[in-house]
């Protein structure tokens, strides 16, 4: 009787690891998703001032993106063969990162 009730126990804790990792890939889309939006509002701009809310957007949605990136290594999630978001290379090269 009792071997029956320990052999649930890892199939439950299996399950929530695998909807914790689906939860942190799904953030991590949202966020590349809102990383995209603020491109584009970014390369429609022409006021300074909503540029610069542009840039400090970007700059903050990335270092989500990095802080989930890092979650999700700790995880042991991975993705197949996503690369870094514009909106990282574009900040590198404007030596914002």
């Amino acid at each position: 009787m009792l071997s029956g009730i320990f052999d649930v126990l890892p199939a439950e804790q299996q399950s929530d690891v695998t909807n914790e990792e689906a939860a942190l890939l799904q953030q991590i889309r949202s966020i590349k998703y809102k990383m995209k939006l603020a491109e584009d509002l970014f390369d429609l701009s022409d006021d300074e001032t909503l540029t610069d809310a542009c840039i400090y957007e970007m700059k903050a949605l990335n270092s989500y993106y990095l802080y989930l990136l890092g979650e999700a290594r700790k995880s042991g999630c991975r993705s197949r063969g996503e690369k870094q978001p514009r909106a990282n290379r574009m900040l590198k090269a404007a030596g914002l990162l």
